[in-house]
């Protein structure tokens, strides 16, 4: 069973599909948690240092209901 924030997480994500606000591209969105928007390369640039950094696909085993409109 998935635990409710990434059922939330899926309905929001499935809302902006439904809305046309996701778009497939090759740039990176950059979303500010605190302050609840998208920021611009300018607004971080000067924090970027350089990090070891892992990235990794895995395979999603199981779709709930909600998840179907994705």
């Amino acid at each position: 069973m998935m635990p409710a924030y990434e059922a939330n997480v899926l309905e929001k994500f499935a809302e902006m599909l439904d809305r046309g606000m996701v778009s497939r591209g090759s740039r990176p969105v950059f979303w500010s948690v605190n302050q609840q928007r998208i920021l611009s390369e300018d607004d971080f640039s000067h924090e970027i240092a350089l990090k070891d950094s892992l990235v990794t696909k895995m395979p999603i085993a199981h779709f709930g209901p909600k998840a179907e409109k994705i």
